[in-house]
C-alpha cells in the first residue's frame, strides 16, 4: 500500500510539472540577437549586475567614458582581440557594454559581451541597462578588461 501511495504521488507530481507547462513559459519569451540589430555598443553609466549588486565599490571607483571619444578606440581594441580568440563570435555578433573604472590608480574598462538576451513577448525589446550574463556554456557571453592607458586587453573570459 505504501508503494502504491508513493507511485501515485510521483505520478501526480510529474503531471503537475509536465512539458506542456514548460512550453508555455518558454513561448512567452524570445531571444534578441545582436547580429540582427547592427552594432549595439553602449556605455553603462551606472552599471549593476542582474541581481542588483553594484559594479563600483570602494576599491573600484567610476571613470566616466565619453561615448564619442572612447567608444571607437575601445571597439577597435575589442574587435582586434576577438579575432585572436579561437571560437569567439565576430565583433558584430555581440552586444557590447562598457564601464570605466579606476583600480589602484589605473584606469580600466570592463567590456561585457553577449550575443543575445531574453525578452518577454509583451515588452518592447529595449537595450539592457544591467550587466547581462549568459550561462549557456558557449561563446555567447564573455568579458574583457582593457587597460585604458596601455590600450590593450589585459584579461578576457568566455563561458565556453
Amino acid at each position: 500500500m505504501k508503494y502504491m501511495i508513493i507511485v501515485m504521488s510521483l505520478l501526480f507530481v510529474m503531471a503537475c510539472t509536465n512539458s506542456e507547462e514548460k512550453k508555455n513559459v518558454d513561448s512567452r519569451t524570445y531571444k534578441v540577437y545582436a547580429k540582427d540589430r547592427g552594432d549595439q555598443s553602449w556605455i553603462l553609466y551606472v552599471p549593476i549586475y542582474m541581481d542588483d549588486t553594484k559594479f563600483y565599490s570602494k576599491s573600484r571607483t567610476e571613470y566616466k567614458l565619453d561615448h564619442d571619444k572612447d567608444l571607437p578606440k575601445l571597439s577597435k581594441i575589442v574587435c582586434d582581440e576577438l579575432q585572436t580568440i579561437r571560437g569567439a563570435l565576430p565583433f558584430q555578433d555581440y552586444f557590447k557594454q562598457y564601464a570605466g573604472y579606476v583600480d589602484n590608480g589605473r584606469i580600466y574598462v570592463y567590456v561585457n559581451l553577449f550575443s543575445y538576451y531574453q525578452v518577454n513577448k509583451e515588452c518592447t525589446p529595449e537595450l539592457p541597462r544591467t550587466i547581462i550574463f549568459l550561462t549557456d556554456g558557449d561563446y555567447n557571453w564573455g568579458c574583457m578588461i582593457i587597460d585604458y592607458e596601455a590600450g590593450k586587453v589585459v584579461k578576457y573570459k568566455f563561458n565556453e
